[in-house]
């Protein structure tokens, strides 16, 4: 297997550190803005005291009004409601938590009366509860919304006190039925002017992937032995993220959607790849992940939501046949339109959609140096990768950009009369057939394995360069033989090696998604790319 060397473990640690700072908490909005627990500052309006069958809770970065995650609490039986604390804190001249649950004093005999009406309901029947949901700092300086289920309400009408009798627990437990959604990805069906509601998620949540990634890796791999490097390997962009988990009345998961797509994503990718092998090798794969470091992590404490993403640089090589030595160089440029999307969900494998992910790409064709008879490919592939989970659902995914990989087909021919590359003077050689080329795919399931894993590619697309053969003569000249009619001889050229063997390159060349079957090269000659 690969090993790194050690000043790349030092770069690995030094991108870990530098990305565990941007781990991003979200913290509570509250339903009128920035206004703080128990401001005085808020109308009186006592319709906010109605129990309710849904109620919608905000959440954003720290120092935003912003949201990122929106969680809705549904409550469509008859026996349940729910209620926001937070809507009517200033209401209230004190909250405190007990041991038998909460015990709320109102500022006013009209509020108290009002409160007292509405939510008498609970008193009504043996299985009536409505959820209460304290906002963060409003009671006994709770750090965050907690919820507590209440199945009753003692009233003290000299005080204007309400001592409720609640329990509180986990979100899972108390919320059973809800969606929640974090960040915001708008989908050509559903445009994000049309689709947004107030107060709704108006602000992405972004992974980025701009950094600099250099790796050496060394290939052993059955008799194979050799070195992929990437002197100049970067990504740039972020993608942008949107998770949205619903779950039934009876408290099952009904539907976990996952949404990705690209904000000025590129890749650059520069590798080369020096292998060999003393005797003819079957099939061999390497594949090893050279660099891996945390995103921005996500989460809603206490226990809604952790979303912890990584950035996977894997590299690799697939060769086939190789007996001899090889030293393969290749650069590419691929860029992805910002209008791509994927949507999944991950309840239904056919239910998804993808488009616009197919890359443009810049490449300089391989330099090839080569004394084999082997099949060969060669890769660059960042990907996300991430685990979530939201109340006790959990989510895998990954999101793999195999950008680029370069392909070979390398066959030795050999022919004692010549005419190997169309040159009579030819005896022995190598043709050669290299293609350059994009593969994205998107894997996804729950990791309680219940579902069917989502397996596909979203996009794929290979350019061949044409074909090359380098000829040689080992044993004479490689000159052609002068005409019969000639009376003098050409000198006698420096003999090669026993083995045949080429270094070539060609013209920097773009063929990209829109440019038809025509690209063009640095030094503005036609070329013919594949069709789509």
């Amino acid at each position: 297997m690969a090993s790194l060397r050690h000043s790349f473990g030092i770069l690995l640690s030094t991108l870990i550190l530098a990305h565990l700072v941007n781990a991003l908490e979200l913290v509570a909005i509250r339903p009128r803005g920035d206004l703080g627990p128990k401001s005085r500052l808020r109308p009186r309006d006592t319709s906010l005291l109605d129990l309710r069958s849904t109620e919608t809770f905000l959440w954003g970065a720290d120092n935003s009004s912003a949201p990122l995650a929106n969680f809705t609490i549904y409550a469509p039986e008859n026996n349940r409601n729910v209620l926001s604390m937070e809507k009517f804190d200033g209401m209230l001249l004190s909250c405190n938590a007990t041991q038998t649950g909460l015990e709320l004093q109102f500022e006013d005999d009209q509020t108290f009366a009002y409160a007292q009406r509405v939510w008498d309901w609970v008193n009504g029947a043996d299985n009536h509860t409505f959820l209460m949901v304290v906002g963060a700092g409003d009671c006994s300086n709770n750090p965050y919304r907690v919820p507590y289920s209440v199945s009753d309400i003692v009233y003290d009408e000299d005080l204007n006190i309400a001592h409720l009798n609640a329990t509180t627990g986990s979100w899972r437990d108390l919320a059973p039925s809800f969606q929640l959604q974090v960040g915001n990805v708008a989908t050509p069906q559903t445009p994000q002017s049309r689709r947004l509601r107030e107060r709704d998620i108006t602000k992405e949540v972004s992974f980025p992937l701009a950094n600099e990634l250099p790796f050496v890796a060394k290939v052993e791999q059955g008799p194979i032995i050799g070195e992929l490097e990437c002197e100049n390997c970067r990504t740039t962009g972020k993608i942008d993220f949107e998770l949205r988990v619903t779950q039934n009345a009876v408290g099952l998961p009904d539907g976990v959607e996952l949404k990705m797509s690209p904000t000025g994503v590129s890749a650059v990718a520069n590798l080369k790849l020096k292998l060999g092998s003393n005797f003819k090798s079957k099939k061999e794969v390497f594949k090893e992940t050279v660099l891996s470091f945390p995103l921005n992590s996500i989460t809603i404490p206490p226990d809604i939501l952790n979303v912890g993403p990584f950035l996977d640089i894997d590299a690799g090589v697939e060769v086939t046949g190789v007996e001899g030595s090889i030293t393969v160089t290749g650069g590419v440029t691929s860029k992805i339109s910002d209008s791509a999307i994927l949507r999944a969900n991950l309840f239904d494998p056919l239910d998804n959609e993808f488009s616009g992910w197919l890359p443009d790409i810049d490449f300089l064709p391989p330099e090839i140096e080569a004394q084999v008879s082997a099949t060969l490919q060669m890769f660059f592939m960042p990907a996300v990768r991430l685990k979530a989970e939201a109340l006790g659902q959990g989510v895998e995914a990954g999101l793999e950009l195999k950008l680029p990989f370069i392909d070979l087909k390398l066959e030795a021919t050999a022919n004692s009369k010549g005419g190997v590359c169309d040159d009579p003077a030819k005896t022995i050689g190598v043709e050669i057939e290299p293609s350059i080329g994009a593969e994205f795919k998107f894997e996804a399931g729950t990791t309680d394995g219940e579902k069917t894993p989502i397996e596909v590619t979203i996009a794929t697309t290979s350019f061949p360069l044409g074909g090359i053969c380098f000829g040689t003569n080992p044993d004479g000249n490689d000159a052609p033989p002068p005409p019969a009619s000639s009376s003098k001889s050409s000198p006698a050229a420096p003999k090669s090696s026993s083995k045949a063997s080429t270094a070539t390159s060609a013209p920097a060349t773009k063929c990209t998604a829109n440019n038809g079957i025509f690209g063009s090269t640095s030094s503005n000659q036609q070329y013919l790319c594949p069709q789509r």
